[in-house]
């Protein structure tokens, strides 16, 4: 199978990389930049700047840009033809007015037949290990599914859900609360009160999915995704939690990608325009975005 992965940071690599390990597969990696290109080797990868080239080669095609370029790719993409390609998205957040999710976005704008999304709970560096983890995929066509068994390794356990909107908005909201859990880690030093904290959170973001979608059986990968943020030493969104509680968050931000906050206002406008209560995501805005007192996040377990 010929495989396209669109995306050069940490989780492009990590997911290029697994892919690799399938003898059966032909993997490209594509980058924006030349230099990247240049400095860069990964074995049984091959990394081009020529996207049209790669994307018209692929049978399937993962996209793992960051949220705030994945605009400018289905701006590119929109112009070439998927229309047999199997598309899925791994960038995790919001698109800042209706439709909102980008799975959505992504069918309006290009011509592509299967669209689907993924998600873990993974870091980058456990796909990169030869040890067991897990995907979640949406996908309703029971081909696709075959097909994503054939090239996904042995060592990795697929989950399916047949809605794209439940995985992104949990994905999306799981990284906002992470930033909250490092807050609290920083400002209390108590694994008790970050454990009530996360309870909280990972109640509130139940109650959203069940009253947001229908929901024929709880995909368990959100579960584990949730957490896997919210403590993981390696999570961007939790150590810019952490950054932030000591006044650092604009030095963190010039040399990371913060999802939760960039996403943070989007879930905000997508939660006003549909009427969606939401305590502690409105808190940690207030907290985040308008830089109001941490206790905010205390109260809002409190009430």
């Amino acid at each position: 199978m010929k495989i396209t992965c669109i995306g050069s940071g940490a989780f492009g690599v990590a997911v290029a990389t697994l892919l690799s390990k399938k003898e059966s597969n032909q993997v490209s990696l594509w980058t924006h930049d030349p230099l990247w290109q240049k400095e860069n080797t990964i074995l049984n990868v091959r990394i081009d700047t020529d996207l049209e080239s790669l994307v018209q080669e692929a049978d399937v095609i993962f996209i793992l840009v960051s949220t705030l370029f994945l605009e400018e790719v289905i701006t590119k993409l929109q112009i070439m033809s998927l229309k047999k390609k199997i598309v899925f998205l791994g960038s995790k957040g919001m698109y800042y007015k209706k439709p909102y999710f980008y799975t959505d976005l992504f069918k309006k704008k290009c011509n592509a037949k299967y669209v689907g999304f993924f998600s873990g709970p993974n870091l980058a560096n456990d796909l990169l290990k030869d040890t067991f983890c897990s995907i979640t995929f949406s996908m309703k066509d029971s081909g696709i599914k075959r097909k994503i068994q054939e090239i996904i390794p042995e060592n990795v356990i697929l989950h399916f859900v047949k809605t794209a909107n439940i995985l992104e908005l949990a994905s999306t909201l799981k990284n906002i609360y992470a930033i909250g859990a490092g807050i609290i880690e920083e400002q209390t030093s108590s694994l008790s009160f970050l454990h009530t904290y996360l309870s909280y959170c990972y109640d509130e973001l139940l109650t959203i999915l069940y009253k947001t979608f229908v929901i024929d059986s709880f995909p368990l990968d959100i579960t584990g995704d949730f957490y896997l943020t919210g403590t993981m030493k390696e999570s961007r969104n939790r150590k810019f939690g952490i950054a932030l509680a000591k006044g650092k968050g604009s030095s963190f931000l010039k040399k990371n990608t913060v999802e939760g906050k960039n996403n943070l206002s989007y879930v905000i406008n997508y939660f006003k325009k549909n009427r969606i209560k939401a305590p502690m995501i409105f808190a940690l805005y207030n907290v985040i975005i308008l830089e109001k007192n941490v206790d905010i996040i205390k109260e809002t377990i409190n009430k």
